[in-house]
């Protein structure tokens, strides 16, 4: 751990864990996280904030933890990804994650190669856009219960899995279509507020102990639809859409849908 504001050219880590806190870290150059090596900026409690020129992760670990700041300024050099802040993580299963009150702030984000995960927790800020890559990779939303948090989907692509949990308030807006599977595991989730949201899994969307409403002008499309056995409440609002090429089924629990006037629902069975 260092807490002693420092502004260096580069900065490189090989192996190890690495957190900095207090305010104007900086590199004018590259940012370089090798294989094993993890990086957290701020403890959770410290407001921190580091700024980089280029960043290059390959096989590490970059963390913005809650009061952390992360910005990337300028382009990445070479590849596809040349892109003015542009954070490119290289081969390797990485490990992205924005702490509550954290931020994260670049043109475009590439988790490159390999099965990799971006973790938004409510209450953080994202700029720019998060891709997942090639192979599997998962889109967490979580928090600490109790909170709220939105996400807009069109700051996302290549993810195929999304996952909602810890309990808080989740509001979805844009276009999320090339999700394989959903998983919402309590709080609340309303797709589209104030502005609509499209969201489509071609397997299966996994609700338990959650709310769910579909909004005006917003839908939900799946390959199937399964209850949990702790209780689903699905709401289709007027002008809302909630499609299952397969069934909706519910658990154990005590579950409710309600479709209002001028909702659309559609499934092979319920």
């Amino acid at each position: 751990t260092v807490d002693v504001p420092k502004a260096f050219t580069t900065i490189n880590l090989d192996g190890g864990a690495l957190t900095l806190l207090g305010t104007d870290w900086s590199a004018s150059g590259t940012l370089t996280i090798g294989s094993g090596t993890t990086l957290t900026v701020g403890d959770g409690a410290t407001t921190s904030d580091l700024t980089v020129g280029v960043t290059a992760i390959d096989g590490g670990t970059l963390n913005v933890t809650a009061g952390g700041g992360f910005t990337n300024t300028t382009a990445v050099t070479g590849g596809s990804n040349a892109d003015t802040g542009s954070i490119l993580l290289g081969a390797g299963s990485d490990v992205l994650t924005v702490g509550s009150s954290g931020s994260l702030t670049a043109a475009s984000v590439d988790l490159g190669a390999d099965n990799d995960s971006f973790t938004f927790t409510a209450g953080g800020t994202l700029t720019g856009t998060v891709s997942g890559g090639a192979a599997t990779d998962s889109l967490i939303l979580t928090g600490s219960g109790g909170g709220t948090g939105s996400f807009d989907l069109d700051n996302q692509t290549a993810f195929e899995s999304l996952s909602i949990s810890g309990g808080d308030d989740w509001t979805l807006t844009g276009t999320g279509i090339g999700f394989t599977t959903i998983d919402v595991t309590g709080g609340t989730l309303a797709l589209g507020s104030g502005s609509t949201a499209t969201v489509t899994a071609s397997g299966t969307v996994t609700l338990d102990a959650t709310t769910v409403t579909v909004n005006d002008g917003s839908s939900l499309s799946a390959g199937s639809i399964a209850g949990g056995d702790n209780g689903v409440i699905l709401d289709i609002a007027t002008g809302g859409s909630v499609t299952s090429t397969g069934a909706i089924t519910f658990g154990a629990g005590v579950d409710a849908l309600t479709v209002s006037s001028g909702a659309t629902l559609s499934a092979s069975s319920i």
